[in-house]
C-alpha cells in the first residue's frame, strides 16, 4: 500500500522566485519581467510599441474589492498604458492578466529609468519596480522564435502545457539578456515568440517551471525556480528562428524527471479551477523537491514537499496514459497519471479552507499527522481527525471504493477512524449527491465536476468546523437539506480503476547514495569551472582586440567564472549538510521535527542572501575592471556596465517575480538531475 505522511509542525514560506522577502500581509504579487527594454519594440515610421505582460497574483482571503493597477515614473518621451487597469478576478479567480504597452519614439534614446507599478484595492497597496530604458530603432528586424518542451515520464513524452517560456540571446560575454515577453507553452507544448530588433544575434529559450498562474516548482535548498534551456540555439538570419523539440528526461526515461511533477501539481491545480469556476483557496502552490533520505511526500497547507524520483502515479502498471480527447476517458487518466498531486492537491485544499497556519500546526500535533499510513490503517493510535484527514486526500484524488476493499480485506466501512472506510464513505456520498442532481451512471465528465464541486463546497463552508467524517456528514446534510444521506456503512463504488501493485519506492540506502552521487557531480562541476577560469585568465591577460563583446568578454568571463564556482560550492555545501544530517540520524521521522524545519527554513535564508552577495561581487568586480581598461569604442563598454549595474539594482528592490537574476549565474547541469536533449521526431 502507498504511504502518505504529513509533518507534524511545518513552516509555510512564500517565495515565489527570486525577490526579497515579501512584506508582511502584503496581499499582491507580480509574475513577469523586471526589465522592459525599448530596443525590442514593435516600429513603423513614426511610432514604437514595447509590450510588457504580466500576470497580478493576489491572496484572496486579504484582498478588498476590485484592484486597479497604475504606473507612475514614467520617462518624458515614452507614454504607458495598462490594460486592463481595474482587476476584478473573474470567478474569484487567483491570478488575472495585465499588459502595460510603451510607446516611444523610434531613434530617440531613453536612459535607465526606474516605474513604479502599484496595484491597490480598497484597503491594500502593494507597488513594485520595474527598469524601463533602451531605444526603439528607426530600421527593426522582427522575427519569431518558436520551439516546443516536453516532458519524459516513465517513457512516455508528454508536452509541457502552461509553462512560462523566455527567450535569451546568446552573448559571447557570458551574460545572457533576456529579450522580448514571457510568453507559455500550449497543449502541445509550443511556443511562439515576436522579437524586435535591430542586429543579428544567436538566440533560445528557457522553460520556468512556473505557470505565473500559481503553481511553480524549485528545489529544496533555493529560491530560483526549477527552469530547462532549450537544446539548440539558432541565428535570427530569417524571419522564423525555430529552435525545434526539447525534451525533458532522466535517467533515460526511467527516473521520473522534475517536469513531469511540476506538470502534474498543474494539472491537480487547473482541475479545480475547472471543476468549481473558481480559484483555489491555496493561492500559490509549491512543490519542493527534497533530498531526506525518507521517501516522502508530503503536504502543510499550500506548500508540497516532494521526495526527488518519487513517482507522480502511485501504481506499477499500467504506464502513464497520453491524453486520448475521448472526455471521460481523458479526465479519468489524468487522475491515475497524477494520483499523488492529486492527493497531495487534496490535503492542500483541505488545510486551506480549515483556517490558518497556526490553526494547521495545532491539529498536526494534536492527531500527529506525521505517521506511516495507508488505506488500512496507520502506524498509531486510530483518531477520527486524522481518518478524515488522509480520507479526503483520497477522495479528492478519486481513490475508488472498490480498491480500497480489494486492498484491505475485512476492512469495517463503518469505522471512520479508519481512513480508506472515510474514503469510501465520501465516495457514498458523491454517489447520493449524484442521485438528488438526477444524473444516472455512467457520469459525464460534467456531472462528476459538478459532484466533486459540491462535495468541496461542503467542505468550504467554514473554517475549523470539520474534522471528521461525521462533522462532513453533519455540513452535507446542512448544504444540501433535501438530499438525505444513506446509513454510514452503505458503500457505493465510484467508477473503479482497475486494481493494480503499489510501486515500490527507494530504500534509506539507496537514497542516501543518491545524495552522494549529486554531491560528487557537484563537485565535478566546480571542478571543470576552474579549469575554465585558468584559461579565462590567460585569455584576460593575453587579449589585445579591441572588438567590443569579445573585449568585454575577456574582461568579465574571470569574474562570471567565480561567480559561478562560488555558487556551484554553495549548493554543494547545502547538499553535504543535508548528507551529514541524515547519515548522523537513526530516524527517519528527523524530517518531521520542529528543529528540522526551522532549521530548513533558515538555511534557505542563507542560502538566498549568500547567493545575493555572490552575484553582487562578481558584478561589482566586473563593472569595476570594464571601467579599467580602454575601449577603442566606448560605448561597447558603456552598454556592458549599464547592463550590469541594472542587474546589481534589481538585487534588493521588489520587482516583479521571475528567474532573470538566477539565470546569470546558470551552472552547468549536475547530471544526477534532469537533463535536455532534442526531441526526435515520431516519438510518441
Amino acid at each position: 500500500m502507498k504511504k502518505h505522511y504529513a509533518p507534524v509542525l511545518a513552516l509555510v514560506f512564500l517565495i515565489t522566485g527570486f525577490q526579497p522577502t515579501p512584506a508582511q500581509n502584503q496581499v499582491y504579487f507580480l509574475n513577469g519581467t523586471s526589465d522592459v527594454d525599448l530596443s525590442g519594440c514593435s516600429a513603423n515610421t513614426t511610432q514604437g510599441t514595447t509590450l510588457a505582460g504580466f500576470t497580478v497574483l493576489r491572496l484572496p482571503s486579504l484582498a478588498s474589492g476590485n484592484a486597479r493597477v497604475s504606473i507612475s515614473g514614467v520617462p518624458p518621451g515614452v507614454k504607458a498604458k495598462v490594460v486592463p487597469e481595474v482587476l476584478d478576478f473573474p470567478g474569484g479567480v487567483y491570478g488575472q492578466p495585465i499588459s502595460i504597452f510603451f510607446q516611444s519614439t523610434p531613434g530617440v534614446f531613453t536612459g535607465d529609468n526606474t516605474l513604479t507599478l502599484t496595484v491597490a484595492d480598497n484597503k491594500n497597496t502593494t507597488s513594485f519596480l520595474l527598469f524601463v530604458h533602451g531605444m526603439c530603432p528607426r530600421n527593426n528586424q522582427d522575427f519569431t522564435v518558436q520551439g516546443s518542451f516536453f516532458s519524459d515520464y516513465s517513457g512516455v513524452v508528454f508536452p509541457i502545457e502552461g509553462a512560462l517560456v523566455a527567450i535569451y540571446q546568446d552573448k559571447s560575454w557570458a551574460v545572457d539578456p533576456r529579450v522580448g515577453d514571457y510568453t507559455r507553452t500550449d497543449a502541445n507544448g509550443h511556443f511562439s515568440v515576436d522579437i524586435h530588433t535591430s542586429g543579428t544575434g544567436t538566440y533560445y529559450a528557457k522553460c520556468i517551471m512556473n505557470d505565473g498562474q500559481g503553481v511553480f516548482l524549485r528545489d529544496w535548498y533555493t529560491a530560483g525556480i526549477k527552469d530547462y534551456n532549450s537544446v539548440n540555439r539558432a541565428t535570427n538570419q530569417s524571419v522564423l528562428v525555430d529552435l525545434g523539440g526539447t525534451l525533458c528526461t532522466r535517467d533515460g526515461g526511467t527516473t521520473i524527471s522534475k517536469s513531469s511533477i511540476w506538470q502534474g501539481g498543474r494539472t491537480a491545480f487547473q482541475e479545480f479551477i475547472t471543476t468549481t469556476g473558481t480559484a483555489p483557496p491555496t493561492g500559490d502552490y509549491e512543490i519542493v523537491i527534497q533530498n531526506t533520505v525518507t521517501d516522502l511526500v508530503w503536504t502543510a497547507r499550500s506548500t508540497t514537499n516532494w521526495e526527488d524520483k518519487y513517482s507522480p502515479n502511485r501504481w506499477s502498471t499500467p504506464s502513464p496514459k497520453l491524453p486520448t480527447h475521448i472526455e471521460l476517458t481523458d479526465y479519468n487518466n489524468q487522475f491515475e497519471n497524477y494520483s499523488v498531486n492529486f492527493h497531495e492537491f487534496g490535503h492542500a485544499l483541505r488545510h486551506t479552507v480549515d483556517g490558518d497556519q497556526r490553526h494547521f500546526l495545532n491539529d498536526a500535533e494534536r492527531w500527529t499527522y506525521a505517521r506511516s499510513h495507508n488505506w488500512c490503517g496507520s502506524s498509531l493510535v486510530e483518531v477520527e481527525a486524522y481518518a478524515f484527514n488522509e480520507g479526503w486526500a483520497e477522495y479528492w484524488s478519486r481513490d475508488a471504493s472498490a480498491d480500497i476493499k480489494a486492498g484491505c480485506p475485512g476492512l469495517s466501512v463503518t469505522d471512520i477512524t479508519i481512513e480508506g472506510a472515510v474514503a469510501i464513505d465520501l465516495n457514498t456520498m458523491q454517489t447520493t449527491l449524484a442521485g438528488c442532481l438526477k444524473h444516472t451512471a455512467p457520469f459525464t465528465t460534467a456531472q462528476i465536476r459538478e459532484q466533486r464541486k459540491g462535495l468541496f463546497n461542503v467542505l468550504n463552508r467554514g473554517a475549523n468546523i470539520i474534522h471528521s467524517d461525521g462533522e462532513f456528514r453533519d455540513n452535507f446534510s446542512q448544504q444540501f437539506p433535501s438530499c438525505g444521506l444513506l446509513p454510514l456503512g452503505v458503500g457505493v463504488n465510484i467508477q473503479p480503476v482497475t486494481v493494480q501493485p503499489m510501486k515500490r519506492h527507494l530504500s534509506r540506502a539507496q537514497l542516501i547514495s543518491a545524495l552522494q552521487t549529486i554531491l560528487r557531480n557537484q563537485q565535478i562541476i566546480s571542478r571543470k569551472l576552474e579549469e575554465d577560469l585558468v584559461m579565462a585568465n590567460r585569455k584576460q591577460a593575453t587579449v589585445r582586440c579591441k572588438v567590443c563583446d569579445t573585449l568585454v568578454a575577456a574582461i568579465i568571463n574571470p569574474e562570471i567564472i567565480k561567480g559561478k564556482i562560488a555558487y556551484s560550492n554553495l549548493i554543494g555545501q547545502a547538499y553535504q549538510q543535508r548528507l551529514q544530517l541524515f547519515a548522523d540520524s537513526t530516524r527517519d521521522s528527523l524530517v518531521y521535527r520542529s528543529a528540522f524545519l526551522e532549521r530548513s527554513a533558515k538555511d534557505l535564508e542563507t542560502f538566498t542572501l549568500t547567493y545575493k552577495k555572490i552575484l553582487r561581487d562578481c558584478l561589482e568586480r566586473s563593472v569595476a575592471l570594464l571601467g579599467k581598461r580602454t575601449f577603442t569604442i566606448t560605448k561597447g563598454r558603456e552598454t556592458a556596465q549599464t547592463f550590469l549595474q541594472r542587474k546589481i539594482n534589481m538585487l534588493d528592490k521588489n520587482m516583479p517575480v521571475n528567474n532573470e537574476l538566477y539565470a546569470i549565474l546558470q551552472l552547468p547541469v549536475n547530471a544526477a538531475d534532469d537533463q535536455v536533449v532534442e526531441m526526435k521526431k515520431g516519438r510518441n
